[in-house]
């Protein structure tokens, strides 16, 4: 079973943690999480990403979302402490529109606009690169820029569900 994120991991091998995650997230398989109830809940990942060690690549498949309830949840990075919650991520929106859907950093955000809404199937990429201190994020390959030019030390994976049965896997 995956450890916390006291530790290095190569690149192939991140996964979920069993220790940093929230009691209402279910690990469905070390690379796989599902919600088992309403409101936001945390899972990290295991790689520690420290500063000038190159770029990480993530895609993370939204494989359920409920988009009745609340229609948000959160992929980024954050600290690699027991704490759970983000220093920084981006915000996807399930509604119709997708007019929520936008940067977060440290309780600020900033939307993209319309017609960025995620749905079942769809494949969000983080590149975090650790030598210039930035996080780039796309959708199903359309690039929506630059998450953040200032990444923490040490970060992690993170993701934040809301909605019960909202699933997603590192791919």
């Amino acid at each position: 079973m995956s450890k916390g994120c006291e530790a290095d991991q190569p690149f192939d091998t991140d996964v979920f943690s069993s220790t940093y995650k929230d009691d209402d997230i279910k690990l469905v398989t070390e690379k796989t999480v599902k919600k088992l109830a309403n409101g936001w809940k945390t899972v990290k990942g295991t790689r520690v990403m420290k500063h000038n060690t190159g770029k990480y690549h993530y895609r993370i498949k939204i494989d359920s979302h409920n988009r009745n309830n609340n229609p948000y949840l959160m992929i980024g990075v954050s600290s690699c402490q027991k704490v759970l919650g983000y220093s920084n991520g981006v915000v996807f929106s399930g509604n119709n529109t997708g007019s929520r859907t936008g940067k977060y950093k440290k309780g600020s955000s900033t939307q993209y606009g319309n017609n960025v809404a995620i749905v079942p199937g769809d494949v969000v990429h983080l590149i975090i690169d650790t030598d210039k201190k930035s996080i780039s994020v796309s959708l199903n390959e359309k690039d929506l820029g630059v998450l953040d030019n200032d990444l923490i030390n040490n970060c992690v994976l993170s993701v934040d569900l809301y909605s019960t049965n909202d699933q997603v896997t590192i791919l």
